[in-house]
């Protein structure tokens, strides 16, 4: 499922904003972790 900003905006608590913000960051590092060292980011 494709995450959108207009998600974090919506969301209620300061919990679920919070875990938005770290599926978002979550998602750039995998985009941009195999080009910036290699290491992996499912962790």
């Amino acid at each position: 499922m494709q995450y959108t900003v207009i998600e974090f905006f919506q969301s209620e608590t300061e919990k679920e904003r919070r875990r938005n913000l770290e599926h978002l960051l979550q998602q750039l590092r995998l985009i941009n972790g195999p080009k910036d060292g290699g290491t992996d980011a499912t962790a």
